[in-house]
């Protein structure tokens, strides 16, 4: 890590988990939910939600699940 700011570790030849600085992974980690809070933001925006009790969403997701 000294030369690096990130490390790949590989399992069986295949890339498999990154080692990164503490500060990296926030950075990546506050922009990852920032593109998420944009996204449902674009949703609400087209309408593209459904209001629904936490039964109802329980409900929605075991029929998915049961898929």
């Amino acid at each position: 890590m000294d030369k690096f700011d990130e490390l790949i570790i590989s399992v069986r030849g295949k890339e498999k988990y990154v080692v990164l600085d503490i500060e990296r992974y926030r950075e990546f980690r506050a922009k990852e939910l920032d593109l998420a809070y944009m996204e449902a933001m674009q949703d609400i925006e087209k309408g593209d939600y459904k209001i629904q009790s936490a039964e109802e969403h329980i409900d929605d997701l075991k029929k998915m699940l049961a898929k």
